[in-house]
């Protein structure tokens, strides 16, 4: 073989083993991560945050913009609730009764967002919302209380602890709907 006839040969075999390890490198970097792979670590997981392989794209406050998997295995039942622990926070527990400084948004199952807190989801909050614990509906009332300042909570509120047969249409919330909420606590009194 002569050096032309070596190149023609080599030269396809090398440009494809080229291709094979960039693919690999932009994988290994990359924040992908296989819903499938229950039990690893998540590409992407924030500092201070459980690990999962059902972590969605957060902004810089450490929250989800859209809904987060409504059935993956970090959610607990608790209280007639599902509750998802995603940072704990530092600090005094909320109590129940308290009135609590949050960032919200809340989703129907559907992934439809019916409200939030947050400025880049609802460009008319000039902030944290602000709110007595007690004149929400029942599955805030249960599941805000035990989280810590800077600790985010997703909860899972069933119809009966919501808004009920009657929903909220003016909130485009159906009646017997189900709601998702991500809240993230700065402070409770």
């Amino acid at each position: 073989m002569d050096r032309k006839q070596i190149l023609q040969v080599l030269l396809p075999a090398g440009a494809v083993a080229l291709v094979v390890v960039l693919i690999g490198a932009l994988i290994a970097t990359s924040d992908w991560s296989d819903p499938n792979a229950k039990g690893k670590t998540a590409a992407g997981a924030k500092a201070g945050e459980k690990p999962s392989a059902w972590t969605v794209p957060v902004n810089e406050d450490g929250m989800s913009d859209t809904l987060p998997s409504v059935d993956g295995p970090e959610w607990k039942a608790e209280k007639g609730l599902k509750i998802w622990d995603v940072k704990e926070g530092e600090g005094e527990p909320c109590k129940a009764g308290a009135t609590v400084d949050i960032h919200y948004t809340g989703w129907l199952t559907n992934g439809k967002q019916f409200d939030s807190s947050r400025p880049t989801l609802k460009p008319t909050s000039t902030g944290p919302a602000n709110f007595r614990l007690d004149g929400l509906v029942k599955g805030w009332q249960i599941g805000i209380p035990g989280m810590k300042p800077g600790g985010i909570r997703r909860l899972i509120i069933p119809s009966d602890l919501g808004y009920g047969p009657g929903g909220q249409p003016a909130a485009g919330i159906p009646g017997g709907a189900s709601l998702v909420f991500e809240i993230k606590l700065f402070h409770a009194q």
